[in-house]
């Protein structure tokens, strides 16, 4: 009856262990920008004057994403220009004019125009589609 007991104890204890193992690494994210969402990878370079900024976003069905939340809109002109308006995100706020470099299709060039009135340069490199 003991024996019984002890098996039935260290089976408890086996399955509590691989429970509690199993959600260690939900919910944890990189920060605040956690990417769920599908769809293609960009990577941004914004330069004025002597600043530099760098990040990433999503864009899904023409909307772009940094992490779940929603920032902007990509509305495309034609095969080689297009153009987004954010206004969800301190960095990219605003709308931006941009077009794909011939020789790389990757990289897309552009202005992006602060609310403030500031222009920006902007390169943007397809990472993941």
């Amino acid at each position: 009856m003991v024996a019984v007991r002890f098996i039935a104890a260290v089976l408890i204890v086996a399955i509590a262990c691989h429970a509690s193992a199993d959600d260690k690494g939900k919910g944890k994210g990189k920060g605040k920008d956690k990417d769920n969402v599908v769809g293609a990878i960009w990577h941004y370079t914004l330069k004025h004057d002597s600043r530099v900024v760098t990040g990433n976003f999503r864009v899904y069905q023409h909307d772009m994403y940094k992490g779940d939340k929603k920032i902007g809109v990509i509305k495309t002109k034609d095969n080689d220009d297009a153009e987004f308006v954010v206004s969800g995100d301190l960095e990219l706020n605003g709308q931006a004019k941009y077009h794909k470099v011939k020789d790389n299709l990757q990289r897309i060039r552009g202005t992006l125009v602060k609310p403030n009135g500031e222009k920006w340069d902007l390169e943007i490199e397809l990472k993941d589609k």
